[in-house]
């Protein structure tokens, strides 16, 4: 039996108790009645009676209680630690899902750095990569000249 269950139950049960015990009240002011009008030993026994039947049932339903009560305490501390750990799983989920969104936010704005280099260099970028042709390429800087390194010495 599920906790939800014991709980549905034991709610139930607290319901028949205060209608029982309306009930009570309710025959006790009739007798109380019948005896100050001096009805008939019958009427009264008979109300002595339906008194006697609620406090068997007020009883029954009180043990009811306690024992719904009982199970769900017992069950609540046996199930205790599962519910931290899940508590625990569920807030490490929520805390790598915002590490997650901040991420991808962080990755979006590389991807946007990205596409506005390859806008403004992309063009260069591929003229310098291209095969080299006839004509001269006015971007590139003058090449270097390699003596040796002789002259650096003096």
């Amino acid at each position: 039996m599920t906790l939800q269950t014991l709980y549905e139950r034991w709610s139930e049960a607290c319901a028949r108790r205060a209608g029982l015990e309306k009930e009570k009240s309710e025959l006790e002011a009739k007798h109380d009645a019948a005896v100050a009008r001096g009805d008939a030993p019958d009427a009264i026994a008979s109300i002595e009676e339906q008194l006697q039947m609620v406090d068997a049932k007020l009883i029954d339903i009180n043990k009811l209680i306690d024992e719904l009560w009982t199970q769900m305490t017992e069950r609540a501390k046996k199930y205790h630690v599962h519910l931290e750990a899940r508590q625990r799983a569920g807030r490490q989920a929520a805390e790598m899902a915002v590490a997650w969104d901040e991420f991808f936010v962080i990755k979006q704005e590389f991807i946007d750095t990205l596409e506005e280099y390859a806008e403004n260099y992309g063009r260069q970028r591929q003229r310098w990569m291209s095969p080299p042709t006839n004509e001269p390429v006015m971007d590139l800087p003058p090449p270097i000249a390699v003596d040796g390194g002789a002259d650096e010495g003096q």
